[in-house]
């Protein structure tokens, strides 16, 4: 799904996902580069399994997590942070577009117990 050729498969997915019927991605760019580089040196670099931006310049990121690691909410959201920040253009802060992260799991992430909830 990360690979160029992939994108209508990844379209599709992430409008599924997002249950955005009103507000559907038409089109979506895969980025190449998934690394995400520290500004400072020294500070952590982040790989991502997939970056991509929609047409309307949304960002979205998708996270594939086989395993539950020590820090893995943690470095989630350092994902999301970095690639947020980075997309900021000085002076242009009110242009900032919507970011979302995705992360496919297979591991149990949240503690809730949704079965015993009344809606």
């Amino acid at each position: 799904m990360a690979s160029e050729g992939m994108e209508k498969r990844l379209k599709s997915f992430i409008n599924a996902v997002l249950m955005q019927n009103n507000d559907s991605i038409e089109f979506i760019e895969i980025i190449a580069n998934k690394l995400i580089s520290g500004e400072i040196k020294g500070r952590k670099n982040c790989i991502l399994d997939l970056r991509s931006v929609s047409s309307d310049g949304r960002h979205l990121i998708v996270e594939v997590q086989r395993q539950n690691q020590h820090h893995f909410k943690k470095r989630s959201l350092l994902y999301l942070a970095r690639e947020y920040s980075n997309s900021a253009k000085k002076g242009e802060l009110n242009d900032l577009k919507p970011h979302t992260l995705i992360n496919i799991l297979d591991f149990k992430f949240c503690q809730n117990n949704l079965t015993n909830q009344k809606f």
